[in-house]
């Protein structure tokens, strides 16, 4: 995959990504926000941490927004058991071990895994040790539009990865404060919880 979709400039589609990092092919590195978009490196090579189908099927679900309670049920798994499936699986593809603090580009690739329409990432350029910078826009434009200013600084920040305390923090509010603004935020979406959100915006975000 990688040497067909390695030079600077090229674009990215995020359904081939993602089987990148089924395949152990790929790995982000790290990851940033700044201008509206979402910057990873990408590390392409084969990948030490093996997770099991069934963790790497379970964080796709998870990530494009199925709740973790649904996913259990449907595995005959308990919830903490899910919860491990993902960590595991994300130890493999990414320095992040929190579904909920996934970078939005790897959320974004879970959903086209599933057939969801998403735009391309881009890769901006090949380092000098092979790895990619790949940038691709943060989504939620059509969320933004049913939500106050206020509201959607919060939700945008929650489609980042940020925490309830790391929001409140930069806003500086409290924890319940933004808790109270995402259960307004939910109301007017019909969205419920975090990983839900992002995955919305992920949906939206061809539209």
């Amino acid at each position: 995959m990688h040497e067909a979709t390695s030079r600077s400039g090229e674009c990215l589609d995020l359904a081939a990504l993602w089987a990148g990092f089924r395949q152990r092919e790929l790995y982000v590195a790290s990851s940033h926000y700044a201008d509206g978009m979402c910057w990873a490196t990408i590390e392409p090579g084969k990948r030490a941490v093996v997770p099991s189908a069934t963790a790497m099927n379970a964080l796709e679900r998870v990530l494009a927004g199925e709740p973790q309670k649904v996913v259990a049920a449907d595995l005959e798994r308990a919830i903490a058991t899910i919860a491990g499936y993902c960590s595991q699986a994300l130890r493999a593809i990414a320095y992040e071990r929190s579904s909920a603090r996934a970078p939005i580009l790897i959320v974004m690739a879970a959903a086209a895994a599933r057939g969801v329409s998403v735009p391309k990432a881009k890769i901006e350029r090949v380092l000098d040790d092979g790895s990619w910078l790949v940038s691709v826009a943060v989504p939620g434009n059509k969320l933004a539009r049913r939500l106050s200013p206020s509201e959607w600084d919060v939700a945008r920040a929650v489609i980042e990865g940020k925490s309830y305390l790391e929001i409140a923090t930069a806003r500086g509010t409290s924890c319940r404060t933004v808790a109270n603004q995402l259960a307004s935020i939910f109301g007017k979406t019909g969205i419920s919880g975090c990983p839900a959100l992002r995955a919305k915006a992920a949906e939206e975000s061809a539209a």
